[in-house]
């Protein structure tokens, strides 16, 4: 469902959903500037996404939402999101910082 809301919101077409088990290492809003969603996490319920902006991250989870709410009625759901988040140039996003 995530590829699909990401899809619908146009962040990302090309995106390969599996790409953080495959290759941890690499850091895609660093390294692709037409990038605007990056997955960190999928698994046990739990999903860690990184957006470029701020918008992008809240129109995904209101769409997101509404798609788990029709498929899943009663779901309880949890979002976080950090604004302005700065990721630390040569390290990786545990030892980055949100203003």
């Amino acid at each position: 469902m995530i590829h699909e809301v990401l899809s619908t919101l146009s962040l990302s077409t090309s995106i390969d959903i599996e790409e953080w088990k495959t290759n941890p290492m690499k850091y895609t809003l660093k390294e692709e500037p037409e990038a605007s969603v990056e997955i960190g996490y999928i698994g046990g319920g739990n999903a860690f996404l990184i957006f470029r902006k701020t918008d992008d991250a809240k129109a995904f989870v209101k769409t997101y939402s509404k798609l788990l709410l029709a498929y899943f009625p009663g779901l309880k759901t949890a979002y976080g999101i950090l604004e302005g988040f700065k990721y630390q140039e040569g390290d990786d996003y545990k030892n980055s910082e949100g203003t």
